[in-house]
């Protein structure tokens, strides 16, 4: 704690912190700490006896207590994650709130809910309204330029790149660190939580309408003078200072997300695992979409159990998978890239629809294919993006700056700005972006 933070509220408690992250808890919250004797792992929900136990333990200063940032189904691994409430960066060895604050500012970054002195550094959160695990690739790339661009701030701040999975923990608020034997202490900035999707706007800069034309072949029940439909993109883009939009290509992060959540659907639909010819395969596909949301000192766990139930039988299989997926993500981690068709990208492995289509086809069954969104015939996804087309054809824009569905909208922050409320607020409120209110309202 040092002289510059300044006087808002001040955390000095564990059930602080987790009131402050799971007050409104819609899954279970993982805290660890470190015994005298052994290391112990606790699985809390909000009123239970063993939340209490946290809250009348506070006073005991424990050594090295670490709290989930997210909540889970039971245990702390991806595939378990149930909601995300903040995003978060991990600073090293500074103390001084001010210089911390200024980093966030020469960043472009938008103003974190809370801080946390960790005893050796500072932990900053961008705490969100509670979304499902649904949201990931848009949290996944929020996270990641939040890390990036602190790191690159002018302050020179030492920012632990690593620290920037889901299933992160970090140290808890009334913990002691053994390292110095200081105590965890915390900050609330601002009192009030950021819309996940307002948050993206901020970091990652305003979606980009991109131009899709229509043809006659698509037969689209649409009228054929309009030329094109506006479709929004979820890609990560540039940062919000400099050209500020995000580009027009889709999110890596969704297309790995949609293909995790498939191979777990086409896992469950073959209720004695999957059949043999196809396990090794599967697992691998199923390691490398994973790759892209853990860090690479998670996934070796998280692939054996997953091979555990659903890949039973395999042994030195499994060892190869998770080399190979594991050599992929560390160089990944260390900013390496290989080179594809004459372009630097990612070195993660990359797997095209069709080529997931043909491999798993097999173990498909039909009337799977509707709870499906990456590992789907040519037929069905034609038909999702007619309909996706046709929905945004329907909420029309009213020739007045704003689309049907968004009229309500604009009429609230019209009300809302009237009665003396912050655009900032507003936006918050409505969950839309910064600019749409300041639209909306001038």
């Amino acid at each position: 704690m040092t002289k510059n933070i300044p006087q808002k509220r001040e955390l000095y408690y564990a059930h602080d912190h987790f009131d402050q992250l799971h007050q409104d808890a819609h899954g279970t919250v993982i805290i660890w700490e470190k015994m005298a004797s052994a290391k112990r792992w606790l699985k809390l929900r909000p009123q239970t006896e063993a939340a209490n136990a946290l809250i009348l333990g506070a006073q005991k200063q424990g050594l090295d207590r670490y709290i989930s940032v997210n909540e889970f189904e039971g245990w702390r691994c991806v595939r378990d994650l149930k909601s995300l409430r903040a995003c978060f960066v991990d600073i090293d060895a500074v103390y001084d709130f001010g210089w911390v604050m200024e980093a966030v500012k020469s960043a472009g970054l938008p103003t974190p809910t809370m801080a946390v002195f960790s005893g050796r550094g500072t932990h900053l959160y961008w705490q969100i309204n509670a979304v499902p695990r649904s949201a990931l690739p848009v949290w996944q790339m929020v996270q990641n330029e939040i890390v990036k661009r602190m790191a690159e701030a002018p302050e020179a701040l030492v920012v632990d790149r690593v620290v920037k999975d889901c299933t992160r923990m970090l140290r808890l608020i009334g913990s002691v660190n053994s390292k110095n034997h200081q105590e965890v202490r915390g900050l609330v900035i601002v009192p009030w939580k950021w819309d996940l999707e307002t948050l993206a706007d901020e970091v990652l800069g305003p979606r980009e309408i991109i131009r899709a034309p229509l043809s006659g072949k698509e037969a689209f029940a649409l009228d054929q003078e309009r030329e094109a439909a506006a479709v929004l993109s979820y890609a990560a883009g540039k940062a919000r200072k400099g050209t500020g939009t995000r580009t027009k290509t889709g999110s890596i992060y969704e297309w790995w997300g949609h293909v995790y959540r498939d191979l777990i659907k086409i896992g469950d639909a073959n209720l004695l695992g999957i059949p043999e010819g196809h396990r090794d395969s599967w697992l691998f596909a199923y390691a490398t979409s994973l790759s892209w949301f853990a860090e690479p000192d998670s996934l070796a766990y998280e692939i054996r159990a997953i091979a555990k139930s659903y890949t039973q039988g395999l042994k030195s299989e499994v060892d190869d998978v998770i080399a190979t997926t594991l050599a992929r993500a560390e160089a990944s981690r260390a900013g390496k890239t290989i080179e594809w068709k004459g372009e630097q990208r990612d070195p993660r492995y990359h797997f095209k629809r069709e080529t997931l289509l043909a491999t798993f086809k097999p173990i498909i069954p039909e009337g799977l294919y509707r709870e499906l969104r990456a590992i789907i015939p040519d037929d069905l996804r034609t038909q999702r993006r007619q309909e996706r087309f046709a929905a945004r054809y329907e909420d029309h824009n009213t020739g007045t700056g704003v689309r049907v569905g968004n009229q309500q909208k604009r009429a609230t922050a019209r009300i809302l700005k009237a009665q003396g409320m912050k655009v900032r607020d507003i936006a918050a409120e409505l969950g839309v972006a910064l600019g749409t209110v300041h639209n909306w309202t001038a």
